[in-house]
This record gives C-alpha cells, sequence and structure tokens, in this order.
C-alpha cells in the first residue's frame, strides 16, 4: 500500500508563506487541466513535444517536424510540470504541498527555487540512465521535496 501523508506538524519559523510551493503546485494543476482539454491524440502529441524525451537528447531519434514544438533543451523543464494522469498529480502535489512549505522554510524562497530546479533535473538524469534512447523517460522519483524533508527538521 503506498504512503500518502495527510498533514504533518512543523509550524514555519522562517517565511510565513510558501509562494515557491504554492507556485510550483498552481503551475502543475493548470498545465494539467489544459493537458486533460486535449483529445487524447493530441494530448500524446503534446507529451512528446514538451516531455523529456532522453533519446532526442543523446541518441539519434528525431520527431516528425509537426510534433517539434521548443527546443529539446527546454524540455529539461517543461516536463517537470506534465503528469500522467489525476492520480499522479494528486499524489505529486499532496507531497509537495505537505513537505515543501517546510522544506522552503528551511532554506528560504531563494534557496529553495535553487533545490527544486536541481533536484528535479537530478530526477531526470537519474530516469536517463535507463536506456539513454528510449523514446520517453521511465517514471521520476516523486518530487524533490520528499528526500529534503530532514532538512526542515
Amino acid at each position: 500500500m503506498p504512503f500518502l501523508p495527510i498533514h504533518d506538524q512543523n509550524d514555519r519559523q522562517r517565511i510565513s508563506t510558501p509562494y515557491v510551493t504554492w507556485c510550483a503546485i498552481l503551475l502543475c494543476v493548470v498545465v494539467f487541466l489544459w493537458q486533460a482539454g486535449l483529445p487524447k491524440s493530441e494530448e500524446f502529441r503534446q507529451t512528446l513535444a514538451f516531455g523529456y524525451v532522453p533519446g532526442l537528447m543523446f541518441a539519434d531519434l528525431r520527431l516528425a517536424p509537426d510534433l517539434k514544438e521548443i527546443p529539446v533543451v527546454l524540455t529539461l523543464i517543461t516536463t517537470q510540470f506534465l503528469h500522467a494522469d489525476f492520480g499522479h498529480l494528486i499524489g505529486n502535489m499532496i507531497f509537495l504541498y505537505i513537505f515543501g512549505d517546510n522544506v522552503e522554510d528551511a532554506m528560504g524562497h531563494a534557496r529553495f527555487v535553487g533545490f527544486f530546479a536541481v533536484s528535479l533535473f537530478l530526477a531526470i538524469a537519474m530516469s536517463t540512465t535507463g536506456e539513454p534512447r528510449s523514446i520517453l523517460d521511465a517514471p521520476a522519483p516523486d518530487g524533490p521535496a520528499v528526500p529534503a524533508a530532514p532538512i526542515a527538521r
């Protein structure tokens, strides 16, 4: 049975509002709603265009010209806000909501943005190590806030 936290008992000490955490959650939800509003065929096309595809970066894979939306290096950013389904989104956002504010409180807003970005890039690197020529990346670990939870203590 998966572990799903429902709350924590850590009050914020240094920041009054976890702006970075809330903005990340909002951005993920907005992108998911955009994805959910697409027809199934278009949703897959947009996943290929905006999702991280290791084979495009590390092998000779090429997308059809009508699928190219952004430069492949930018998919390292855009892929972080794509979610496969509602359960994927909800699970990640619950963890981010519960633990993200504690980590943001411990680090401060600016350092948390950097930590969040580095964690997301490391998740991509971990998913790429399995098969760098694959068409889609392997499932990445849940968001960066979970491994950082001990920082907030």
